[in-house]
Formats: C-alpha cells, structure tokens, sequence
C-alpha cells in the first residue's frame, strides 16, 4: 500500500517545487547572460591589432541572416561561386536595428544607411566563418545614426563562406547562413596600424 501523506503536507510540497523550479529557470537565464546578452555591450576587446579602429563607437550590433552567393565565373573566367551580398537583420538588443544588403550597406529603422568599402581583411580565428574585417564609409543616407559612420568592423563572424561544392548552372544562387558583429565608429576615427 502507498503510506498516507496528508492534504496540507502535498500542497506545501507542491508549492516548493514550483519555487524551486522558477529559481533554477532564473538561475538557468542568469547563467546563460552571456548568450543572451544584447550585441549593444560587443566587445572589441579581441580584435586583432590590424582590425583595431580608435575612435568613438555609434553603435554596436549582432546580424543574423545570410551570405548569398552565384554561380558564375570571375574576371578571369574562372568559374566559381561568387559573393552576391549579404542579406541580413542587425539589432542592438536596445532599439539599433536594421538591415544589411549588397554594397554592403547597411540601412537603420531611423533611416540613414551607410556604404562601405574593405579596407582590411583578416580570417575568422576558427575559420568558420566570413573573414573579419574593416570598412571605410564611402557613402551616407539620411540623417540618423549611420549618417555619422566612419568604419565599420565586422567581427566575431559564424558561417558564411561560400561552399565547397563544385557544380551549378549559370545565376543560380546559394544562401549560406551566418552571423556577425559590426560595429560603428563615428566622426574622428581612425584605423591602427598593424605593428
């Protein structure tokens, strides 16, 4: 037979258990900040001295989407897998957000966008991903946040390289998923010099 257990004994039980349960969820959060983290706190702390810009930040985000490639041969008609341009969402975690598309280009909710041009490059320290990177802005829109930009580095990438396999039909396209950080420096930056 089962040993009796009263009523009241049963619901202070109870009522511990659920306590119990919602203090190791928030524990479970707690201890998981760091992915959950808004990208507005992105640390330019492991950036190679070659990819460093000094100057003020604008704005600090994490992207998500895709990096698209085609089917097509090159300038020197070697046929491959080409960049397309991206086509992603970036957010700061605090109200920053916006998209990034070809050119690149990224383009705010406030409506300024910036354009940008690679000015160094460095390889994924895994190799995982899409270079990391930094960019001269070239050209503004608008007049809010990115109308200030002056550099734009691209860290802290996963996936994204273009694929491997060999085979495809002229303008056929891939979209291959990654990640990112880009961060914005405003009027006053500067690049570093590698040492």
């Amino acid at each position: 037979m089962y040993p009796f257990i009263p009523v009241g004994k049963v619901q202070r039980c109870a009522g511990r258990m659920l306590i119990s349960v919602a203090v190791l969820m928030w524990v479970g959060v707690q201890g998981c900040s760091s992915m959950l983290e808004p990208a507005g706190r992105v640390s330019v702390a492991d950036v190679p001295e070659e990819l460093r810009v000094d100057g003020p930040v604008i704005g600090a985000v994490h992207a998500t989407g895709f990096q698209v490639y085609t089917w097509r041969a090159d300038g020197a008609g070697k046929v491959g897998w080409t960049l397309k341009g991206p086509e992603a969402t970036f957010d700061d975690g605090a109200g920053f957000k916006g998209t990034h598309s070809a050119g690149p280009t990224w383009t705010a909710a406030d409506g300024s966008k910036v354009v940008g041009r690679k000015v160094k490059e460095r390889r994924s320290p895994g190799g995982d991903g899409v270079p990391w990177l930094v960019l001269e802005a070239v050209s503004h829109g608008g007049a809010g946040r990115l109308a200030d930009a002056t550099f734009i580095q691209r860290i802290h990438t996963s996936g994204g390289n273009a694929p491997s396999v060999d085979g495809g039909k002229a303008g056929d396209d891939v979209r291959v998923p990654y990640t990112a950080d880009y961060v914005f420096y405003g009027r006053g930056a500067t690049t570093r010099r590698a040492r």
